[in-house]
């Protein structure tokens, strides 16, 4: 069975406390308990009211031990599989 919690700071600086942050999941009712908890977590992954959730448009991947992965999404994909270049041309 699932234990509840009452301690909110407890259970973030808990979570916070592994070498690992790919995903966390956030479960409340309020929604200024959800912003500043998923605010504080250090995971790269945060979702409220659900969990397992992966969308191919949204970057995944973690922090720490878990910064691997960001290369899932489409966003992350143009970020780290291209090179940008900035060309100025003048033909006066």
């Amino acid at each position: 069975m699932l234990r509840g919690w009452s301690d909110r700071d407890e259970v973030i600086a808990l979570a916070n406390a592994t070498h690992y942050g790919l995903a966390a999941t956030v479960w409340t009712r309020s929604l200024s308990v959800a912003l500043d908890s998923t605010s504080r977590l250090e995971a790269g992954y945060v979702q409220v009211n659900q969990n397992l959730t992966i969308q191919p448009n949204v970057s995944y991947g973690g922090f720490g031990r878990s910064g691997q992965g960001k290369e899932a999404s489409l966003e992350a994909m143009v970020e780290h599989f291209t090179r940008s270049k900035t060309i100025v041309l003048n033909f006066d």
